[in-house]
């Protein structure tokens, strides 16, 4: 019965009625998607971890979608420069002009064995001025192709190494 009365409702509705509360539905559910996503911190900090309430037992699916670490916020981003990922790691290679290869890694569990296993990841990063060099600890962010297997730029180097 509810229905009815809301389908009729909105048959008597203009349609800049519509179309605000079209937006305002849109808005919502996008809020809604950005408040429900579990952050890293929440989930004890593995990814990858089958929750102590049982959801997903296998834990498979969380792990590939997890496997970066990546920061989640409740906010949703305003611009998409805020959106871009963004890591932190070692530089493990400066012998490339402009080029840094950055090691990021972080921890996992496994989905059936529950151990704790280290992962990492190998990045091509852009430092226009060759200021970073091998040890140095940096965040790097994601930005657009710049050639075969740059898709990363050094933002800062958060620690120098001896």
């Amino acid at each position: 019965m509810a229905k009815k009365d809301k389908k009729e409702s909105l048959h008597e509705m203009s349609v800049p009625e519509l179309q605000a509360q079209l937006k305002e539905s849109r808005e919502t559910n996008f809020r809604l998607n950005f408040s429900t996503r579990r952050t890293v911190e929440e989930s004890d900090g593995n990814p990858g971890c089958p929750t102590s309430d049982g959801q997903n037992p296998d834990g498979a699916a969380s792990e590939r979608a997890g496997r970066m670490m990546e920061q989640k916020s409740d906010v949703p981003p305003m611009n998409l420069r805020q959106a871009r990922k963004m890591r932190e790691g070692i530089v493990v290679s400066d012998k490339m002009d402009k080029t840094r290869v950055v090691v990021v890694s972080w921890s996992t569990t496994h989905p059936r064995y529950h151990k704790v296993l280290r992962r990492s990841s190998r990045f091509h990063a852009h430092d226009e001025k060759n200021e970073s060099h091998s040890g140095d600890r940096v965040q790097i962010v994601e930005t657009r192709p710049l050639s075969k297997l740059k898709r990363w730029r050094v933002t800062q180097i958060l620690e120098k190494s001896v």
